[in-house]
């Protein structure tokens, strides 16, 4: 294969896999039917800090706009870890694994059927969570609740099928590749008024917090778009580094922050009179 060949090869292989993130990123903006946005942003901004806002950012944002991939490729992820611990436990595994090419392929096979009934027991118990929080569901019922877990798991469905394409057509590994996208394009793009930095008890932490919405009200349309975002580091100081006197700067965009060294204690020296 000449030099050329290999660079278009390598050329149409990143342009594939942009263009598969791209069409990732565009479901995660495709919200469930029947969800009043403003109560769902008035929950996210409620829960974005706990487990729901952690689970938001490996989404890519899908469950803040409670979107068709509002799962996202985790129900995968559970289910490939499940096979591994068969793998090395249950002997028909054992056995396929022992096949080659064959048992990998029918493994793989079974992780896409787990990946389908975690996903649906995943999206039915999330269309009942939805209906137990107030007025957050506009029409609940049991139409809600099918057309939710029906939406959720072709979502699911859908997101695996782009990962293995990415790995068979594109560059890396496709499943990491979605989960990496969803997790920078949900990093805060925050302004001084929205971060903290607080020291208590010898623990640094760095929050910032971000939501805001967007109404476009036409003739027959009208959009309304909602975005949340948040993170939260903390940092052990230790004690040679001096937590009273942090200093912070925030320019363009960058937050800089400089802890000093801790002064050794000297020691103290006194002197006694000799009666």
């Amino acid at each position: 294969m000449s030099e050329s060949s290999q660079t278009n090869d390598l050329r149409n292989r990143i342009l594939f896999t942009v263009f598969i993130l791209a069409i990732y990123r565009l479901g995660t903006f495709i919200p469930l039917p029947g969800i009043d946005p403003e109560q769902l942003q008035i929950m996210m901004q409620s829960n974005q800090k706990g487990l729901l806002g952690m689970f938001n950012v490996f989404a890519g944002g899908a469950v803040s706009r409670m979107a068709i991939f509002a799962l996202g490729i985790m129900p995968y992820i559970s289910s490939s870890i499940i096979i591994q611990l068969l793998t090395g436990t249950s002997d028909y595994f054992k056995n396929l694994k022992a096949q080659g090419e064959m048992g990998r392929q029918k493994i793989t096979q079974i992780t896409r059927y787990g990946t389908v009934l975690l996903a649906t027991i995943q999206g039915y118990g999330l269309s009942v969570g939805l209906e137990s929080s107030a007025n957050l569901v506009i029409n609940p019922g049991i139409f809600f609740k099918i057309s939710t877990c029906t939406t959720i798991v072709a979502g699911t469905i859908f997101l695996m099928w782009l990962g293995e394409q990415i790995t068979q057509r594109g560059i890396g590994n496709g499943i990491s590749l979605i989960i990496f996208s969803g997790i920078v394009a949900e990093i805060p793009g925050l302004d001084k008024k929205q971060l903290t930095v607080e020291v208590e008890e010898g623990v640094l932490t760095i929050a910032g917090d971000k939501h805001g919405s967007f109404e476009d009200e036409g003739a027959k349309v009208l959009r309304r778009e909602l975005k949340q975002s948040s993170f939260k580091r903390s940092f052990e100081l230790g004690e040679l580094l001096d937590g009273d006197n942090i200093a912070a700067n925030f320019k363009d965009g960058i937050l800089s922050i400089s802890i000093p060294k801790s002064e050794p204690e000297k020691p103290k020296r006194t002197y006694v009179k000799i009666a």
